[in-house]
């Protein structure tokens, strides 16, 4: 239900005064989860002596997440962002949680992302009763909409917020949005497309573009508007989920089976990974999992075939999304001088890992890559 918009420009408007207390915040994803993660803790600009909404904040962080990581989940509650008295405050309730997930054996992830102040939100704080019992005032009417693309790899694309008529018809969003992005760019994944107001959408937009630039892939601001007057042929269901309820996965009915199959094999994906001496130490366990269900949702309509330890053998596994370069990079000049190579010897096998990595991007190859790396240097030390 989240979208993003990568290079939207928001809106810059005055904040209360300086010296004028204002409420810390951040978010964390569910705690259900085997992986919870953590933006930052920042500077809301809000009121801290009135209830806050964190519901804005939260469809954004959902929205990087799910761009960044592939982040899936079955919670009716994917995303919490709370605010506190103060910025120091939120700070220390991060640290608390986070040590409390890790006591739990959850792995934990400080994800790159910091709620971006909203003006009018700010300013309607303060114009607020200091009561706390003073619920914050309903958002504006949710009447703009916003469509993405809802695979985790490849290019981002992303919509242009756009006013359709009322009342809102997601699904023929969707519809439309498919259309144009299979005959523009043969795309043929999982799309997303919600309601917002808006500002809303805006903010949501720049959000997923944020996560999919993190995770180093491409953004396509397509420039797309849903357009009333297109044709409304029938296509594959997808994902439509108007405010205020919660995201809810989508596409067709096998992309539906391959994610809630994909999110049932994830903790015993990322056990597996944690298990494996190399795979861990080479790879970002959480990205050799976000790659699995990559797999899982480009190979619907099948059971949980090949198994998970299967898929580490024989080049079935594309793990280029696994990849930072600075892990590999390291590792490889670990294990080199470990081995009693010299200096130069070992930069030149992670240089060559790296490169033979990239050329084959499979974890049942990682020996093999660096054997080859130690051949080649030494023939040229």
């Amino acid at each position: 239900m989240i979208l993003e918009l990568g290079v939207f420009l928001l809106s810059v408007t005055a904040f209360p005064g300086q010296g004028t207390a204002t409420a810390g915040v951040y978010c964390f994803s569910d705690p259900g989860g085997p992986v919870v993660y953590f933006s930052t803790a920042t500077d809301s600009k809000m009121n801290p002596a009135v209830s806050n909404d964190g519901y804005p904040a939260g469809r954004e962080f959902y929205s990087y997440l799910k761009a960044r990581y592939g982040f899936i989940t079955n919670s009716n509650y994917p995303v919490t962002c709370t605010f506190a008295a103060s910025t120091a405050v939120s700070e220390a309730n991060r640290g608390v949680m986070e040590g409390n997930m890790r006591q739990q054996q959850k792995q934990v992830v400080e994800a790159d992302w910091t709620y971006q102040p909203d003006p009018a939100a700010a300013t309607a704080s303060f114009n607020r009763s200091g009561d706390p019992r003073d619920r914050p005032p309903p958002p504006g009417p949710a009447e703009h909409g916003y469509c993405v693309a809802g695979q985790f790899t490849g290019p981002q694309y992303l919509s242009e917020p756009f006013s359709p008529p009322q009342p809102a018809n997601i699904s023929q969003w969707g519809q439309a949005w498919l259309r144009f992005l299979g005959g523009k760019y043969a795309y043929k994944g999982t799309i997303d497309c919600s309601n917002a107001t808006e500002d809303g959408a805006r903010r949501i937009l720049k959000a997923w573009g944020d996560g999919a630039r993190g995770a180093g892939r491409t953004v396509v601001q397509t420039g797309w508007k849903y357009d009333a007057a297109a044709t409304t042929v029938a296509a594959a269901p997808v994902d439509a989920d108007p405010e205020p309820a919660r995201p809810a996965a989508g596409g067709s009915a096998a992309s539906s089976d391959a994610r809630a199959m994909a999110l049932k094999e994830s903790p015993a994906t990322l056990k597996y990974c944690q298990a494996d001496k190399l795979l861990s130490v080479v790879f970002d366990c959480l990205r050799v999992q976000q790659a699995v269900m990559a797999y899982r949702m480009e190979h619907p309509g099948s059971s949980l075939e090949p198994p998970v330890a299967v898929l580490f053998t024989g080049d079935k596994l594309d793990c280029s999304h696994c990849l930072d370069n600075t892990t590999q990079k390291a590792w490889a000049r670990r294990e080199a001088l470990a081995q009693h190579m010299k200096p130069a010897v070992a930069n030149c096998v992670s240089r060559e890992f790296v490169v033979r990595l990239k050329a084959k991007p499979y974890p049942n190859r990682i020996q093999e890559h660096y054997d080859a790396a130690v051949k080649t240097c030494k023939g040229q030390g």
